[in-house]
């Protein structure tokens, strides 16, 4: 009987641990507030052969997108290395966000820069705190298995758990 308890516990917590993974996973990256006045948040994703980074920016206060034009410019450093592997000339910011495309030289840890500046204020240029994300290479369908076969089990087990509960409560 204990062992039955232990077991649907941990099936329950795991389901619940995959129920709100995809909440978390949701928000794309950590967010960055700066000065108290825009919330930047950074989300990287394959494209390809190169790495998407996508910025998204918008009103700490209200939420909104800014309504003013902005301009921004992105510097990527490896982990350790005071080189730039990589600096944007300035760009453009579209309504909600701005993307930038980058292959990385390798698997590691790179530190994202990025500053921006209203367009009507250029003298005052706005820089969240750096971003250090793992790029890794890429993966192929099969890569994936193993996670799918013990997601499947876990939800075997615990369709199974919720079954043999029922009938026993109905007996």
């Amino acid at each position: 009987m204990a062992a039955r308890a232990r077991l649907s516990l941990a099936a329950g917590l795991l389901l619940a641990v995959v129920a709100t993974a995809d909440t978390a996973w949701a928000h794309g990256g950590p967010e960055k507030v700066v000065d108290d006045r825009f919330v930047v948040s950074l989300s990287v994703a394959p494209a390809d052969d190169v790495t998407q980074l996508r910025f998204f920016l918008r009103d700490f206060r209200t939420g909104r997108d800014p309504a003013d034009p902005i301009s921004f410019r992105v510097r990527i450093l490896a982990e350790g290395a005071p080189t730039v592997v990589y600096q944007s000339p300035p760009l453009a910011m579209a309504s909600r966000g701005a993307d930038v495309l980058h292959r990385f030289p390798r698997e590691g840890f790179y530190e994202i820069f990025v500053e921006f500046w209203l367009d009507r204020e250029p003298g005052r240029t706005f820089r969240p705190e750096d971003w250090r994300i793992w790029i890794g290479g890429r993966r192929s369908a099969g890569d994936w298995l193993p996670i799918a076969v013990v997601g499947a089990l876990t939800l075997a087990i615990a369709a199974i758990t919720v079954t043999m509960r029922h009938a026993r409560a109905e007996t």
